[in-house]
C-alpha cells in the first residue's frame, strides 16, 4: 500500500501512518491466507484474486 505524505507533517504523524500502512497490508495478508486464495510453491507465492 501506499500513502501520499508532504513536508508539513510531523514525525509522529509520519509514525502513526506507517503503522496504520503495516496494520492494514497485515490484515489483508492474514485474510487473504485464512481464505486460501494465497498459495506456496517452492519459493513462489500466488495471490487468486
Amino acid at each position: 500500500d501506499v500513502i501520499r505524505v508532504n513536508d508539513t507533517r510531523s514525525i509522529d504523524e509520519f509514525i502513526r501512518m506507517g503503522k496504520d500502512v503495516e496494520r492494514r497490508v497485515l490484515f489483508e495478508a492474514v485474510r487473504r491466507y485464512l481464505a486460501h486464495s494465497i498459495f506456496f510453491y517452492e519459493s513462489r507465492t500466488f495471490v487468486i484474486e
